[in-house]
């Protein structure tokens, strides 16, 4: 679902963008799409994803992004977090 991401601080917190594989598809629809997934859902896409490339992301809000726009902005739940892999080989650190 995802084709890359990016881990960014903003205002003090920490935001992953990811970025959707372009579809033959219109703007408005992509966004009444994932407009009707669940968080629950969008959580397990999220951590798949994560999980596929090795990515242990220590924040909690998600924004996803298809054409240069947000389609879906969301926040993850703590007990998520512990579902990423243990032994990232590329792990961010903001200090």
């Amino acid at each position: 679902m995802f084709r890359q991401h990016q881990i960014v601080c903003e205002n003090k917190r920490l935001v992953i963008y990811l970025f959707l594989t372009e579809q033959e598809v219109d703007l408005d629809t992509m966004k009444t799409i994932f407009s009707s997934l669940t968080a629950a859902k969008m959580q397990q896409q999220a951590c798949q994803y994560l999980e596929q490339n090795n990515i242990r992301f220590y924040g909690t809000n998600i924004r996803v992004v298809y054409k240069s726009t947000i389609i879906r902005d969301f926040q993850l739940q703590e007990p998520y977090l512990s579902c990423c892999p243990q032994a990232a080989t590329n792990v961010v650190n903001f200090k």
